[in-house]
């Protein structure tokens, strides 16, 4: 998968430089705001791009912290990648925006740019356990 940040590189400035990459625990993901991230997935749309899941920060006066609020989204037997990658982004989506506004919050999203060699088995209707 490389360096979660490297989809920084994929991305208009406007939105790399709205990235927060200095984040709690030696997080080596990257999270935005909820209007940054939206524009985000966006962006991605029309890549194969998948968002494995993410996590919620919000800032205290100490800088941004875990709430423990997250969500996954698995790759199903039988599933295209591309399809996965698309269902990924509209589930990520789903949960930022379902998400309760209050206070200074930001989105980790997981990004995977390419299928691992489980997800290829996947994609052929071979389900090789976790």
């Amino acid at each position: 998968m490389g360096r979660a940040t490297d989809i920084l590189t994929q991305l208009p400035e406007s939105l790399a430089d709205a990235a927060i990459v200095n984040q709690p625990d030696g997080c080596d993901h990257v999270a935005w705001r909820r209007a940054h991230v939206l524009e985000v997935l966006r962006h991605l749309a029309s890549s194969d791009v998948a968002v494995l899941g993410g996590d919620v920060l919000l800032r205290d006066t100490r800088g941004f912290r875990h709430t423990y609020d997250n969500w996954s989204c698995d790759h199903q037997v039988g599933e295209g990648w591309s399809d996965y990658a698309v269902r990924s982004r509209h589930e990520a989506e789903g949960y930022v925006v379902r998400y309760p506004e209050g206070g200074d919050v930001a989105y980790v999203l997981v990004f995977r740019e390419k299928p691992s060699a489980r997800d290829l088995l996947l994609t052929q209707g071979i389900d090789a356990g976790a």
